[in-house]
């Protein structure tokens, strides 16, 4: 086994959770970050039909909404279980997405997606309750249209990995550093989206670059400073 004097942890987050309902792996469901991938890339998609339904309140569920519309997609609607104003998306990316022509409902969670032929062929949603922390209000289910459904509900974090090393990390899977990229651990440091919270400026491209120096300077200094 290879033995080193510094590591950084800079692994991103994992896949987008599975909804747990009916219908999710039928054709037509799609990953956002395999969709976003496979489109930003030239790649194929396959049809998308008339209705493109997006579940999911955050940047990547944006940038899932406006790739369908480049993509021709003649509706692109974003379902979020919370008020518009929780959701993560930055207020430029909502307002781009409205020029764009995205529709956003509030309120609202995924139930069943209703499959035709292995196909998507439509989406059962409820309502939730304002008050009550997203809670399903039993009565209100609905079938609205959808050709594709992609979910965009958040990533998965590898908190095992940060646990083999040691790393101390929040509730939510995400890395404890310093200034300087440091973790717990005097020779680990993390970068990238392993480190992000939630809001700000963290899931800026621009931001995630400037932190990889910060951890990349730490990591020379700390080598130095071990030589001397």
């Amino acid at each position: 086994m290879a033995e080193y004097d510094a590591v950084v942890i800079a692994v991103g987050m994992g896949s987008v959770p599975r909804l747990g309902i009916e219908g999710e792996d039928a054709i037509g469901v799609w990953d956002a970050l395999d969709f976003i991938r496979i489109a930003k890339m030239g790649g194929d998609v396959g049809r998308l039909g008339e209705h493109v339904a997006i579940i999911g309140g955050g940047n990547t569920a944006i940038d899932g909404a406006t790739c369908s519309k480049r993509l021709g997609a003649p509706s692109v609607t974003m379902y979020y279980r919370r008020g518009a104003e929780r959701m993560t998306a930055y207020g430029f990316e909502i307002e781009f997405a409205q020029v764009e022509g995205v529709e956003f409902r509030s309120y609202v969670l995924p139930k069943r997606i209703v499959v035709e032929n292995g196909r998507v062929a439509g989406l059962e949603l409820i309502s939730t309750d304002p008050a009550g922390n997203a809670r399903p209000l039993p009565g209100t289910e609905r079938i609205v249209p959808a050709d594709t459904v992609i979910v965009a509900i958040g990533q998965m974090r590898h908190t095992a990995l940060l646990d083999a090393f040691g790393v101390v990390h929040d509730v939510n899977g995400i890395a404890i550093v310093d200034d300087g990229m440091r973790t717990n651990r005097s020779n680990v440091y993390a970068a990238g989206d392993c480190m992000f919270k939630p809001g700000g400026i963290d899931a800026m491209v621009v931001e995630a670059a400037q932190r990889g120096k910060v951890a990349a300077q730490s990591v020379d200094a700390f080598l130095c400073a071990e030589v001397r």
